[in-house]
């Protein structure tokens, strides 16, 4: 929602299973979207352009939990959800 204007935009997740997480990059120009599903994807977007930069695939098996840029924003971490609780650090820009 834009708090100037009071407009808002609704989006859907990318696979249709659902969205898990989300967090933004702490420069404020990226924010990354966690899914849901069978083997499911990281979706990174600029902002406030709302473009797809970045697909991040085979983190874990169902769902992301939690999912979280580094300070300096040059990684993201992900934690997986039941069964595998998988961990990975992407290196999300090469």
């Amino acid at each position: 929602m834009n708090l100037k204007d009071k407009k808002r935009q609704i989006f859907f997740s990318n696979s249709g299973g659902g969205v898990g997480c989300v967090c933004a990059h702490p420069s404020q120009k990226y924010f990354a979207v966690g899914e849901k599903g069978y083997f499911p994807c990281i979706f990174i977007y600029s902002y406030p352009e709302i473009k797809l930069y970045r697909i991040l695939c085979k983190g874990t098996e169902h769902s992301y939990s939690i999912i979280s840029f580094s300070g300096n924003g040059e990684q993201l971490v992900s934690v997986g959800g039941s069964p595998d609780y998988q961990i990975t650090v992407w290196n999300w820009k090469n």
